[in-house]
């Protein structure tokens, strides 16, 4: 059974790779047995983490500068990552970037950010992709979000020095529909198309406001916020040969946040 989650011999690339979500993951794959290219705007950041993956779980890992905000340059990119790793895999879409404010007063210039940042980009890495997921009948994760499905609450947010973006949320809910549409293209390419939606997994110095921490588990069925580790199987199970079969679908990994 563990060999249908087995990656050994696979190539992931996963851009985002240092961030919280981004870095469970890539231990998540790196654990598996995969080859990793750890992407990120940040070289530095990128061969560090590369390092101590390869070192702790015995796989191959090398650190690359990926940077969604220069479209032109991801075909190359990706050409480069594959000449030095042979081949790719698995995509995982995991990096996004947005320029926040409220809908009385986000501008234009703003709310294109975030549809670049969230969905656009990510389909041109795709784009860049395709080719080298043909050749291996590979597969494709698009990281989308619960805010992708449901609207945040506005109350949440009340008294806190948080917010939320609509640019933000429109942009994932359009990756979910990118994700569906290009499984149903890339399927008789042998190409699985699948999105992974987190739910509420704030980061450690979000958590530091304990007032937000419990508006946000008093949403959540489970009754407590996703721990980073809890997003690493829905990860590699999408990657792997256990989801053969599976295609056009978002796994939902929010703790019951979207069932009310």
């Amino acid at each position: 059974m563990t060999r249908l989650f087995d990656l050994a011999g696979k190539v992931v690339l996963i851009t985002g790779a240092t961030g919280h979500l981004g870095r469970a993951m890539s231990e998540g794959f790196a654990e598996a047995g995969a080859t990793l290219a750890v992407c990120s705007t940040r070289i530095e950041k990128a061969r560090d983490l590369a390092t101590e993956l390869a070192d702790k779980y015995r796989s191959r890992a090398e650190g690359f500068q990926l940077d969604l905000k220069d479209v032109n340059s991801l075909p190359g990119t990706v050409n480069n990552i594959v000449e030095e790793l042979g081949q790719l895999d698995c995509l995982v879409n995991n990096a996004c970037f947005v320029k926040f404010n409220s809908i009385d007063q986000i501008i234009p210039e703003e709310w294109d950010v975030g549809l670049q940042g969230g969905v656009s980009s990510p389909f041109f890495l795709m784009q860049a992709c395709l080719g080298h997921l043909e050749q291996t009948r590979g597969n494709i994760i698009n990281i989308a979000s619960m805010y992708g499905m449901v609207s945040p609450k506005s109350r949440n947010y009340a008294d806190t020095p948080f917010g939320s973006s609509v640019n933000y949320g429109a942009a994932k809910a359009a990756l979910l529909q990118v994700t569906r549409y290009a499984a149903t293209y890339l399927g008789p390419r042998g190409i699985r198309v699948n999105a992974l939606s987190p739910g509420p997994f704030p980061t450690p110095k979000v958590q530091e406001n304990q007032l937000f921490k419990e508006k946000l588990t008093a949403d959540v069925p489970l009754e407590r916020l996703g721990h980073p580790d809890e997003i690493k199987g829905a990860a590699v199970f999408l990657s792997s040969n256990a989801a053969s079969y599976v295609t056009g679908h978002n796994l939902v990994v929010d703790g019951g946040w979207t069932a009310w």
